[in-house]
């Protein structure tokens, strides 16, 4: 297990130390991405391949009027903090808060792999010891 952004490896470090769970996909040696977990809510970190910053998006279930998650921040964040992790579980857009209909969240991390695109791949969980 390869993470390249060291910015990605030290906040994955941080999270672990706060109780989330964080998950990669197993067939990946280099990891950019990772999904995380905390009181089965489940949200999306990727390392931006040019700065190694981190983008965050939400996830839930797939629908056609707002896919499948929301990113959160324009720019890469370049420090980021527990509360970015956080945000990750109940971030929405403004334009899209007047629609929660819209917006089914997955019941937890198990619940995700059972989607389409959650059961092709092979993630496994990132402990303490991996990195």
């Amino acid at each position: 297990m390869k993470i390249e952004s060291p910015i990605l490896k030290k906040y994955i470090k941080e999270l672990l130390k706060n109780d989330f769970k964080v998950y990669r996909n197993a067939d990946q040696e280099k990891i950019t991405y990772v999904h995380i977990e905390k009181g089965n809510n489940i949200g999306y970190i990727q390392a931006d391949d040019y700065t190694g910053c981190l983008h965050f998006s939400t996830e839930h279930k797939p629908n056609i009027k707002t896919g499948t998650g929301y990113r959160m921040n324009e720019e890469e964040v370049c420090e980021p903090t527990i509360k970015d992790a956080e945000s990750t579980f109940t971030f929405k857009p403004h334009w899209s808060r007047d629609r929660p209909e819209n917006i089914v969240k997955y019941k937890n991390f198990d619940d995700y792999r059972k989607t389409s695109y959650g059961s092709i791949l092979k993630y496994e969980e990132i402990k303490a010891d991996d990195i």
